[in-house]
């Protein structure tokens, strides 16, 4: 943005895929701006001034072949490791500064045949479940509910809040009996317990505030790999412009995915 006007929001996609991709076919054989578009670019030819391409970036220490898919964004060391702990996700720190902002302070997405997967972590290194559903999370963007429907989310989140109040009140009394290293493990707990709590609040507070209106229909669902990852891209792309998040995490596991694409023999 020009120099002394202020730019508009800040955005962050972040997307990974279990299978990875041929380097020789994506990174280009020259550096500067000159640079000749790999086979894999040269889809995005026409927005090529508009990115940038880094090569040889690695985190220190994430070894273990796809078991490393969990330091991804949080480039936490030995993630194959059996004492393994995982740290706060790029995403999620970043949501600590910005995510207040809009309706969901991040956006996890999934695509994937089994479980809820996903790229984010919180302070402590626990992982957010991802959501697999498209017509889900267009529900939860864009489709606003009665005034019952949303009196009925308010309660519930309260209620989440409540419990969030009787446990921790638990574990504090258990804490006083204790060892050292136990004790940190229950400062570890209090801070997810925070965390979501603070999420909780939030959250209620943008259940009165208007959804933004698009005039697409809600996507369907799919077996297939392909039309699931587009469904997904379009969502991301609706997120953005209605201003709904500004942090999006995928993750792409193609493990079971029908290898056909509807219409083609």
């Amino acid at each position: 943005h020009a120099k002394g006007k202020p730019g508009g929001p800040k955005r962050m996609v972040a997307i990974n895929t279990n299978l990875g991709i041929m380097a020789e076919h994506f990174f280009p054989g020259q550096v500067g701006k000159d640079y000749t578009l790999s086979p894999y670019l040269e889809t995005l030819a026409a927005h090529k001034k508009q990115f940038s391409v880094f090569s040889g970036v690695s985190h220190p220490g994430v070894t273990g072949g796809h078991s490393a898919e969990v330091s991804y964004l949080t480039a936490a060391p030995h993630p194959g490791a059996a004492s393994f702990r995982n740290s706060i996700s790029l995403d999620q720190y970043a949501a600590q500064h910005i995510g207040e902002r809009t309706r969901l302070s991040t956006l996890s997405l999934n695509v994937s045949k089994k479980g809820n997967q996903s790229l984010s972590f919180t302070n402590s290194g626990v992982m957010l479940p991802a959501e697999n559903n498209p017509a889900s999370v267009f529900k939860a963007l864009f489709v606003a509910g009665n005034e019952g429907e949303i009196e009925r989310k308010v309660h519930d989140l309260r209620v989440g809040r409540s419990i969030l109040d009787t446990v921790a009140q638990r574990a504090s009394a258990l804490q006083k009996k204790l060892g050292q290293a136990d004790k940190e493990r229950i400062e570890q707990y209090f801070t997810s317990v925070r965390e979501v709590e603070r999420r909780l609040q939030i959250e209620e507070e943008w259940e009165h505030k208007p959804k933004p209106q698009v005039t697409v229909s809600s996507p369907k669902d799919s077996e297939y790999l392909l039309e699931k990852i587009a469904a997904m891209y379009d969502l991301i792309r609706l997120a953005l412009e209605t201003d709904s998040t500004r942090l999006v995490t995928l993750l792409i596991k193609l493990d079971g995915f029908s290898a056909h694409i509807p219409g083609v023999s």
